[in-house]
């Protein structure tokens, strides 16, 4: 049974069914798979929305980033590594996007924390 925290950070927030597929494809279990996967299309929803607001648009842009960045601490990092693992194109894709969206000084941020899990 996932840990309460990540059943939070998915709850209300499927899995996309491509990603779902291409962790499938790649063995994973279909339960890790779902969780995972949710994961992942949740920081990519979050960061594609913050992408979609401009710097410094206030509070909405900034709590979709820290949603993001809530990703890449324990015990959500675990599940979000797993699904950058299964589907690595969108693992990569992922990390690009933030390199887009984040700060200048921010930048560096969620790969350091991914990481250090």
């Amino acid at each position: 049974m996932p840990p309460p925290a990540l059943l939070d950070f998915v709850r209300g927030h499927p899995a996309s069914p491509g990603l779902l597929a291409k962790a499938k494809a790649n063995h994973l279990p279909a339960d890790c798979a779902e969780v995972a996967c949710g994961v992942l299309t949740r920081v990519i929803e979050c960061l594609d929305q913050a992408a979609r607001l401009r710097r410094g648009s206030g509070y909405g842009r900034a709590k979709l980033i820290e949603t993001a960045l809530q990703a890449c601490r324990p015990p959500v990092s675990d599940a979000l590594r797993v699904a950058m693992v299964a589907c690595p194109v969108d693992g990569r894709a992922l990390l690009r996007l933030w390199t887009e969206v984040a700060d200048y000084h921010e930048r560096g941020v969620m790969l350091d924390m991914l990481r250090a899990g």
